[in-house]
């Protein structure tokens, strides 16, 4: 049987009208390319220490389900300030 090593990524994703969250797991003895997604609320019931198996804020990059923040600087409108004088 196969028993999860570490969490390495987490994420939520839509089903139906609902979001469920899911984990992706690192099992014993897979190389981490075997790596899936499960159900994290299945993981629990399954495997009682699962919350002791760390979460993706423990990786030195950034998960992949965070958002991109742009490099591009804000600037005025010119337009809006000859409208406003």
């Amino acid at each position: 049987m196969l028993e999860p090593e570490r969490i390495m990524e987490s994420r939520w994703i839509k089903v139906g009208n609902k979001f469920v969250e899911e984990s992706l797991v690192h099992w014993k003895r897979l190389p981490a390319e075997e790596a899936t997604w499960e159900r994290t609320e299945m993981l629990k019931e399954q495997f009682l220490a699962v919350d002791d198996l760390g979460d993706k804020h423990q990786l030195d990059r950034p998960g992949i389900d965070e958002p991109r923040r742009s490099s591009r600087v804000p600037r005025k409108n010119p337009r809006f300030q000859d409208f406003l004088a």
